[in-house]
């Protein structure tokens, strides 16, 4: 698995969860993506996911690599 395929799964499993357990599990995905991400798995993610979400990714990807 993948570290974007990983990221996502931890996604759709805290999307599933309500209040602090949401809270919590989204947290380890973001700690898990700040740590293992690299370019291209920043580059994989977004060309992986549509709508307002492509566009969140793609700018975050910009701020942590502005070239």
């Amino acid at each position: 698995m993948t570290n974007v395929e990983k990221c996502i799964q931890m996604i759709r499993e805290a999307s599933r969860l309500n209040g602090e357990q949401y809270e919590q599990k989204a947290v380890e995905a973001l700690k898990f993506r700040e740590q293992n991400f690299t370019r291209e798995d920043w580059e994989q993610l977004v060309a992986q996911t549509k709508g307002p979400a492509k566009y969140r990714y793609a700018k975050m990807m910009q701020d942590k690599y502005p070239d």
